[in-house]
């Protein structure tokens, strides 16, 4: 009877590429998995910003168009706040 050590890593297999241990880092960083949807957690992310700051939007325009005057002041700014945090900031560039 010999002895030797019972090894589970098999000598002639190789190890993965590097390439796609990257890149099955990269799904799991920025993918959803679930039972029916496999989905880009950044397009989500971004659909859903623009989804809910849309929604905002016409409500106050909505607001801004039936509401008397004097009491238009809060839906302005809340329009002016989602439209600044949309639009780019100008920048030159050098």
């Amino acid at each position: 009877m010999s002895h030797e050590p019972v090894s589970t890593i098999d000598p002639e297999e190789q190890p993965p590429p590097l390439a796609r241990i990257d890149t099955i880092q990269f799904e799991r960083e920025n993918y959803y998995k679930s039972c029916c949807l496999y989905c880009d957690k950044r397009a989500l992310q971004f659909f859903s910003v623009l989804i809910i700051s849309v929604s905002v939007m016409i409500f106050c325009m909505i607001q801004i168009h039936i509401v008397p005057k004097c009491d238009e002041g809060e839906y302005i700014g809340l329009l002016t706040f989602i439209l600044g945090v949309l639009l780019p900031s100008p920048a030159i560039k050098r």
